[in-house]
């Protein structure tokens, strides 16, 4: 038998009270937690400060863009969204949908190479516009 032991770590919150957990999971805004006692908990990220925050974040892998690259992913996502809607609804043909695509598609991947990011950071931060 093999026994595997979980790293159990210590998180402050912002009202300063300390969770020894493991973090398992990120379901959007909200972590889930392994705590020491066994049990699972899921605890909304806001309830960390920003520090403990990416240090969730990046115990589970989770990668951050820059502020303003970040700013440019809200954007060309957005861009995005409102050109799948008005193609769903009729009002851009299929030919204005694929070439809008490519083009804000192009534009982040640009954004991503005129940052200097690291080519695994690119390879990560490419196709991921949602």
């Amino acid at each position: 038998m093999i026994l595997l032991l979980a790293v159990i770590a210590a998180w402050t919150n912002t009202a300063k009270q300390v969770v020894l957990a493991t973090p398992v999971e990120l379901r959007g805004a909200r972590v889930v937690m392994n705590c020491r006692d066994g049990g699972e908990r899921e605890y909304p990220l806001s309830i960390f400060p920003t520090n403990e925050q990416r240090r969730i974040k990046a115990s589970l892998g989770v990668r951050e863009l820059p502020a303003a690259l970040a700013e440019l992913r809200t954007l060309f996502a957005f861009e995005l969204k409102r050109a799948t809607e008005r193609h769903a609804g009729g009002a851009m043909s299929d030919e204005d949908f694929a070439a809008k695509s490519v083009k804000v598609n192009l534009a982040w991947q640009k954004a991503l190479s005129d940052a200097k990011l690291p080519p695994d950071e690119i390879a990560y931060w490419k196709g991921r516009l949602k």
